[in-house]
């Protein structure tokens, strides 16, 4: 198996479950993930690390940052699809003074990450 084989895997494992607990058990499903994220500096720390991760993994197998931001683009129009319904309520909850503070690290890399999808672009 390999490492894209196991990255896989182990996100269609973790999506069965998922699925198969908001089906037939959603409260326990929501008790977890407030838990999970109830440490959220802790929780983004976690992520961003696994993310670099996978995207070295990622790099490191061929892929290249362009093919990324092709299944960023999918994934992204379907994050957009399931989250549409609560928009309107997420929206009365952000406070728009507060999303640069908030979201400064996130925007940093998303930054980078374009810059260098700009760079590949431009030089391939």
């Amino acid at each position: 198996m390999t490492a894209i084989d196991t990255l896989a895997t182990i996100l269609i494992a973790v999506g069965i479950v998922k699925i198969l607990f908001l089906f037939f058990k959603p409260g326990k499903w929501f008790t977890f993930a407030t838990k999970l994220y109830k440490n959220t500096i802790l929780i983004q720390s976690i992520l961003f690390l696994l993310g670099g991760y996978v995207l070295w993994i990622l790099i490191n197998n061929g892929f290249t940052i362009i093919d990324i931001f092709a299944v960023m683009t999918f994934m992204g129009l379907l994050f957009g699809f399931g989250l549409a319904p609560y928009i309107t309520k997420m929206m009365k909850i952000i406070k728009p003074k507060d999303v640069l503070k908030t979201n400064l690290w996130y925007m940093l890399v998303w930054i980078a990450l374009l810059l260098w999808g700009v760079y590949a672009l431009v030089t391939s």
